[in-house]
């Protein structure tokens, strides 16, 4: 199973820290902070690829991830096909995970409205994660994520 995981740029931003600290074993893509080349440099993976995991950094949020459930601009909705339940399932007594229907206003809203609209077949699913001063244990979550891809990739085929 191809997975690709995808963050912005930054010495400071938690997401670019989370791909630096992720498996090498999995693709990462670092994004740069520019609606119009974020989703250039995306676009190529979207359909080379059986999942695809976008980071970016929740400025409110403390020791909590927020899983992306849809994007929207001026009034166009796109969801996600990524069914949920599998990463709230693993995440339940792990982390604490909140379900959002607000992927913000910006870069994160923007690549992940790129990415749904182009194919909207696509497993892709935006991540918040807090900035890096609202992480209590930064490596703690590096690691529930690194076990959750790893038990993605040790599947054939998508379930």
């Amino acid at each position: 199973m191809k997975i690709i995981v995808a963050g912005f740029k930054g010495n400071q931003n938690s997401a670019n820290v989370m791909l630096d600290n992720l498996s090498s074993n999995l693709e990462t893509i670092y994004l740069d902070n520019n609606k119009q080349q974020s989703v250039e440099q995306l676009t190529p993976y979207l359909n080379k690829s059986d999942l695809v995991f976008i980071f970016g950094q929740k400025p409110l949020i403390k020791n909590k991830i927020c899983i992306e459930l849809c994007a929207s601009i001026d009034n166009n909705v796109f969801e996600t096909t990524y069914p949920i339940d599998n990463i709230m399932d693993y995440f339940r007594n792990k982390y604490c995970v909140k379900v959002s229907r607000n992927a913000g206003t910006s870069y994160c809203n923007n690549i992940y409205y790129n990415m749904l609209k182009q194919n909207s077949n696509a497993k892709v699913l935006f991540i918040h994660i807090p900035f890096l001063k609202n992480i209590s244990e930064f490596n703690f979550l590096v690691e529930c994520f690194n076990q959750y891809f790893l038990n993605l990739s040790l599947q054939t085929k998508w379930e």
